[in-house]
């Protein structure tokens, strides 16, 4: 089955008001592999301009059985200044007892 979140949170730190927008989605396509995504918008100060990021994860989550978890991923971050993106590949184990 889909399913769908959504995060809104704001941080005022003396005057300076920070905000992070995240939403997420995760797809169970077969009992053992799901696709999952997450993009996360952030300012660090919502009264300057150019200064925010922004971060996307997206992979395949593989359950291998006896609680042992594989997700092979790709991790995007780039900037609103135009600063050079970065792009990276991982893989994340989790086992479970």
């Amino acid at each position: 089955g889909l399913r769908i979140g959504a995060e809104y949170d704001m941080r005022t730190k003396g005057d300076t008001l920070s905000s992070i927008i995240s939403v997420s989605a995760n797809y169970s396509f077969m009992d053992n592999k799901d696709i999952f995504l997450r993009y996360d918008m952030y300012d660090g100060d919502t009264s300057v301009d150019k200064d925010g990021s922004s971060y996307i994860i997206t992979g395949i989550l593989l359950s291998c059985g006896n609680g042992l978890s594989v997700a092979p991923n790709m991790r995007i971050k780039s900037y609103e200044n135009d600063s050079d993106s970065k792009t990276e590949y991982k893989i994340n184990f989790q086992f479970k007892f």
